[in-house]
């Protein structure tokens, strides 16, 4: 996978759009895999959210309208987690907020 990412700047769209793909499910895969099968009843944390969100964030605006990551997020995030208020606008503004000023991720209310 790393050669492929190093030399994308020569790959057709078509090529980049898979390795971009395939970057952000295994960083995704990756990540979850850590927790147990019943991680859908353990609480998650703040860290933990702000983790996943920045996976999400790592792909820009393109990769956003593209695959749909924070809105997958939020999904996911209200359906192993209980987390039905959040929603992916928030996700996204909160990973925004902590990349451009440097600080904690961190949801508002």
């Amino acid at each position: 996978m790393a050669e492929q990412q190093s030399n994308v700047e020569n790959r057709d769209f078509e090529e980049r759009l898979a390795i971009m793909h395939l970057d952000v499910m295994t960083a995704l895969i990756g990540s979850l895999s850590m927790y147990p099968n019943s991680a859908c009843s353990v609480p998650v944390t703040i860290a933990e959210v702000g983790h996943f969100a920045d996976l999400c964030y790592q792909q820009l605006d393109w990769g956003w309208k593209i695959f749909r990551l924070f809105d997958w997020l939020a999904a996911y995030m209200a359906r192993c987690h209980g987390l039905d208020s959040l929603s992916a606008s928030q996700l996204q503004d909160a990973a925004i907020e902590a990349a451009a000023s440097g600080k904690p991720f961190y949801l508002q209310q």
